[in-house]
């Protein structure tokens, strides 16, 4: 099974989140990105960012296998979880098994076309680096139509650190990432919490 991983890894690298073949293939092998280990302390950061009006409604991108979800859980009133992959969405269910304010859906966000929605918090953690950079614009774009005026969108990448082996292989980090949201004119930057690893913003619609 390892070897089949690997080789549908290698076919799909180019374009891995416009393939649902890759993610569905990358999520065979249970927490394939060690977040179960890895991630507490960044999810405490990601947790303390978040004001307290912003749980009513919570659409949470690229969600995985739950771990973060399940946090959300315990303080949002209705969260809604999507990923790329079937796997991974399977998986995160069953974790979340029987908490009825808690819904999932498979999605890329490269190609679903996002009409305005009326969520008070959208969250996006370890995403955005897999899109293409000529459609990052695109996707940063639905990513807003999502929000309600006076809502927030929290995000949070790994750092500007070339890595070009071991798990994580990202073209570009956080900072180029970020650059993008400090453009646009309707948001604006309300906390951010920078690691070593990893920087967290939390922004706010205001129009």
């Amino acid at each position: 099974m390892q070897d089949v991983v690997r080789q549908l890894s290698v076919v799909f690298q180019k374009n891995r989140l416009l393939s649902q073949i890759y993610w569905f293939a990358k999520y065979l092998k249970k927490d394939p990105y060690g977040v179960g280990e890895t991630a507490r302390g960044r999810y405490l950061d990601v947790l303390s960012l978040i004001p307290a009006d912003a749980f009513a409604n919570v659409l949470e991108l690229g969600c995985g296998e739950g771990a973060f979800t399940a946090l959300l859980a315990d303080r949002a009133a209705c969260v809604m979880a999507t990923d790329i992959s079937i796997t991974a969405i399977q998986r995160a269910r069953r974790r979340l098994r029987g908490l009825d304010h808690v819904f999932f859906r498979v999605e890329n966000i490269c190609d679903r076309i996002l009409g305005k929605s009326d969520y008070s918090l959208v969250i996006c953690l370890e995403l955005l680096y897999y899109v293409p950079r000529d459609r990052l614009d695109e996707c940063i774009g639905k990513i807003v139509m999502q929000m309600r005026v006076g809502g927030y969108v929290l995000f949070g990448h790994r750092r500007e650190i070339p890595q070009s082996s071991g798990i994580f292989r990202i073209p570009f980090g956080a900072e180029s990432i970020h650059a993008h949201f400090r453009e646009i004119d309707d948001l604006v930057c309300m906390r951010e919490v920078e690691r070593p690893g990893y920087l967290l913003s939390l922004y706010k619609r205001l129009k």
